[in-house]
């Protein structure tokens, strides 16, 4: 335990960052004050500025060490910290996000009764509900807020359910699912502080999550569904820790019926929780999904076009689908895909092996390890995928990993359009879409990465030379 006057030396520099970071998102989105949403350039000049109060935040933080228990005046700064930062947002105006109206959408046709993987948006069967949507003067089905009309839900029933529950509130709809996801936003937040105590680590570490710009970005602007996903993971997660792993499964079923993108994190839970995990997942996913199967499996062929036609990734696969483009072999695309499949699930397995069943610690270094990795291989990475991974760096925060987890927010420049904006000649190069000068970005990452293993390496050899004291 560190001594009070230290203690009260962090807390005052987290106060002091976090003074900084509510200054910054005031005067971007002008809580109560401004109807207008920031621009893309606007946001993304506040980025710089937001990284480095919020990395050396984090920085302070880490580097006295994991299991320094510290004050208890440093997680309140850190809890009231992500409750304000959140608020602020969700009081300002933020730009219009069209994902935001499938989701409505999809948890209309599910309050109307009806099933929501039984036809795309765009199908004919959906005609009475748009006709009396325009006879209401509902902006629900527009152009704008309903994209890829064409595509089923991509999400999983308790999604869907989530998207209901807006329609049955009197607030904004829009506004309604962001406060909900920002919630459970909250919600990850709790969990971990609860973790980082029950395991011994140092609470102030929550502050990784609690207030990344990521998370926030993600959450309480865009109201991504991603929220309640890692809520759930990490709730599961929590719940091995204090050997529940029936209800874990449970948790964990819950995670993948809201996305199936966290499949992979079951493998290393499944070797701490074995059978009982299982059976708490599968009754749970049984339970949820029967009510949605008379749609067949038709009812999954939007899954099957997200893995087919999505791609949103400056990393792995983008490297690896430009060098099979310079080879005869087939197509570059599908290869590209196929080949990063089997690398992330070869890498879970291995990690699921790795795992020891009676160490939590050495789960959540599995689960940070897995979740880093769909990161670099997935073809689609947006800035909110990262989420999972940076609540499990809560646990064994590292640089170079946390610096790659923030890269997705490069995506931002694609919205970047006037010619008045300082970066305005790297996204004229390629017309506003997949700019090569990204790589860089990610190149100088994953080298930091290289030279911090060397180190870490280095260090080990040295002290298995030295021996015990």
């Amino acid at each position: 335990m560190e001594t009070g006057g230290r203690g009260a030396s962090l807390t005052g520099w987290l106060a002091i960052s976090l003074a900084g970071l509510l200054a910054l998102y005031a005067f971007l989105y002008r809580p109560f004050m401004s109807a207008e949403a920031p621009t893309p350039s606007a946001r993304l000049l506040a980025l710089p500025l937001a990284f480095s109060l919020y990395g050396l935040a984090a920085w302070m933080v880490a580097r006295r060490g994991l299991r320094i228990r510290g004050q208890r005046s440093e997680a309140i700064v850190i809890a009231l910290g992500a409750v304000l930062l959140r608020a602020v947002i969700l009081a300002g105006t933020v730009p219009a996000n069209p994902d935001l109206g499938r989701h409505l959408w999809e948890g209309l046709v599910l309050a109307e009764g009806h099933n929501p993987y039984s036809a795309p948006p765009g199908d004919e069967r959906w005609d009475p509900l748009r006709q009396r949507l325009a006879a209401e003067e509902d902006d629900l089905y527009s152009g704008y807020w309903l994209k890829h009309e064409e595509v089923r839900s991509v999400y999983g029933p308790l999604a869907t359910a989530l998207f209901a529950v807006p329609h049955y509130m009197s607030l904004d709809r829009p506004v309604s699912l962001r406060l909900m996801m920002t919630l459970f936003d909250l919600g990850t937040v709790i969990v971990l502080l609860y973790l980082t105590a029950r395991l011994g680590y140092c609470r102030a570490l929550v502050l990784i999550y609690a207030w990344s710009p990521v998370c926030l970005n993600g959450f309480a602007d865009r109201g991504q569904i991603d929220a309640a996903m890692v809520f759930l993971v990490v709730a599961a997660t929590a719940l091995l820790a204090s050997k529940r792993p029936v209800l874990a499964g449970v948790a964990f079923a819950g995670a993948l019926l809201v996305k199936i993108s966290p499949l992979l994190l079951a493998l290393p839970m499944l070797r701490v929780g074995r059978w009982r995990f299982a059976l708490g997942c599968g009754a749970a996913c049984t339970i949820v999904v029967l009510p949605f199967a008379g749609a067949g499996l038709e009812g999954l062929q939007g899954f099957l076009a997200f893995a087919d036609r999505w791609r949103s990734s400056d990393s792995a696969f983008s490297a690896l689908r430009w060098l099979l483009h310079l080879t005869p072999a087939g197509d570059p695309d599908n290869l590209a895909r196929a080949i990063v499949a089997v690398a992330a699930v070869g890498y879970a397995v291995w990690w699921a092996f790795r795992v020891d069943p009676e160490r939590i610690e050495s789960l959540l270094h599995g689960l940070m390890a897995i979740s880093v990795a769909v990161v670099i291989l997935s073809p689609v990475t947006y800035p909110w995928y990262s989420a999972t991974a940076i609540a499990f760096l809560v646990f064994l925060p590292r640089v170079w990993l946390l610096a790659l987890t923030a890269l997705p927010m490069l995506w931002y420049f694609r919205f970047v359009k006037a010619p008045s904006a300082p970066w305005d000649w790297m996204v004229r190069a390629h017309g506003g879409g997949r700019q090569p000068w990204r790589l860089l970005a990610y190149g100088a990452v994953y080298a930091a990465g290289a030279i911090d293993e060397i180190r870490r390496r280095r260090r080990r050899r040295a002290q298995g030379r030295a021996g015990p004291d």
